[in-house]
């Protein structure tokens, strides 16, 4: 089964074994990045262009789970910056990591409703802006 969120009807899905299984890289521990997008924090990376390595996946806030990384730049400093946290991208990726595997079959499909046409308030529409919380 699949529980796309908390409250929400079960998907009943094929067996894991028929579905193909795929890894996934990105700000996981371990990957290299440079400032993003977002960026707000002065010089704490030591100036632009210079870069980090993603050592913790963490919660910005407690409404917001595995929405910041911690980095350590090549500096020897060490913050935690929003990647994802309301949309916000402090982080831009250099060199990815490993993060973990889904499988492909068991994805939700972005805008897809359950079955029997239950949507709710958690609902997915093309457009909207999703977290993968993922345990690793």
């Amino acid at each position: 089964y699949r529980m796309p969120t908390i409250g929400c009807d079960r998907v009943l899905l094929e067996p894991r074994r028929k579905s193909k299984k795929l890894g996934i890289r990105g700000i996981f521990p371990g990957a290299r990045v440079v400032r993003g997008v977002d960026w707000q924090w002065e010089d704490q990376d030591g100036g632009n262009g210079r870069r980090g390595k993603v050592s913790e996946i963490q919660d910005w806030s407690a409404a917001s789970p595995r929405s910041a990384a911690y980095v350590i730049w090549d500096n020897g400093a060490k913050n935690l910056y929003r990647v994802g946290f309301e949309g916000m991208a402090d982080l831009k990726v250099v060199n990815d990591a490993k993060g973990g595997s889904v499988y492909r079959d068991h994805l939700p499909h972005l805008g897809e409703q359950n079955p029997g046409g239950r949507s709710g308030p958690h609902g997915l529409g093309i457009g909207d802006q999703v977290n993968v919380d993922l345990e690793l």
